[in-house]
């Protein structure tokens, strides 16, 4: 290799080695500056998404309020679901029939017309009972929820039925199961989603107020979804929370029958040591059926410590 060629490789190596230490030394700077605007941009618009899930709980309740019906008539009330479905879902072999029709993802059409007869109340002049009235709106209420993209607000729909009380406590003790299902359901949503978030806080919210009253049926029904969603998400929330609605429905001397039984079989299945004097009580002094779910938990307690 002559002089020349030598001297302009030598020189070639050294502006590389250069321009490196600039570019090492430039990204140096910028590291020690703090985060790139890009970063803080993408920063900024996650705390605003951020923000706009949280404030959507009011959104939600509103948006529900707005869509309540008012108490009608039968044919008025179920008039979207015949609209939809056909003048055979007047009766509750119709309505079920039709419902089995329904393709598997549901037009925006069939959706909102579903969640019209979710929402609407019995009537008592109508050909339907209670029972088959709300047997046909559980089952369109669990065929919204099977949808991967059902609106999440469906579940401040379901959470301001269960509060009202011109709607019968059959239909009401189902919003607080479907609130769990919903709940659930919602939990792979992404995060471009706004409203699950907030749906999700609504729905536990619901079930938490209803686990701590004495009305028939509700606070049992309640306890169960909690434990249920803590099964599947240990960290939905406290464990805690639970317990203390298990313990103050054990102690909680206006409690239906039906409640109480659930928080005393609850208690054995978590394992809560804490119960153990109350079961001891409820298991000689309560009815029947409550001294033996007392006995039945007590017996789970005990295995729990051998």
């Amino acid at each position: 290799m002559n002089g020349k060629r030598k001297t302009f490789l030598v020189f070639g190596l050294s502006a590389i080695a250069i321009v490196l230490g600039c570019l090492s030394w430039l990204l140096f700077i910028r590291l020690a500056d703090g985060p790139s605007a890009d970063a803080v941009r993408l920063g900024k618009d996650a705390g605003q998404r951020q923000g706009r899930a949280r404030t959507t709980v009011v959104q939600m309740r509103e948006r529900a309020l707005t869509r309540r019906l008012p108490a009608a008539s039968a044919s008025e009330a179920v008039h979207p679901f015949v609209a939809t479905l056909g003048s055979g879902a007047t009766n509750y072999l119709g309505g079920m029939a039709a419902l089995q029709t329904l393709p598997p993802v549901l037009s925006s059409n069939h959706v909102e017309n579903l969640r019209a007869l979710v929402a609407a109340p019995y009537d008592p002049s109508s050909s339907l009972s209670p029972l088959e009235f709300n047997g046909v709106k559980n089952a369109a209420a669990g065929i919204l929820l099977q949808q991967p993209d059902f609106p999440a607000d469906l579940l401040a729909d379901l959470a301001l039925q269960h509060g009202d009380t011109s709607q019968d406590e059959v239909w009401r003790d189902y919003c607080l199961q479907m609130l769990v299902a919903g709940y659930l359901n919602l939990s792979g949503r992404g995060a471009d989603d706004l409203d699950a978030p907030a749906a999700r806080e609504l729905a536990l919210d619901a079930l938490k107020a209803a686990a701590t009253g004495a009305s028939g049926t509700f606070p049992g029904t309640s306890l169960l979804g909690m434990n249920t969603i803590l099964a599947a998400e240990p960290s939905a929330f406290p464990r805690e929370e639970l317990d203390s609605r298990i313990l103050a429905a054990l102690s909680d001397a206006s409690m239906s029958e039906p409640s109480l039984i659930t928080a005393v079989r609850l208690a054995g299945t978590v394992r809560l040591g804490a119960a153990r004097a109350r079961l001891e009580h409820l298991s000689s002094s309560g009815t029947p059926l409550v001294r033996e779910a007392a006995v039945k938990s007590l017996s789970e307690l005990h295995r729990e410590t051998l």
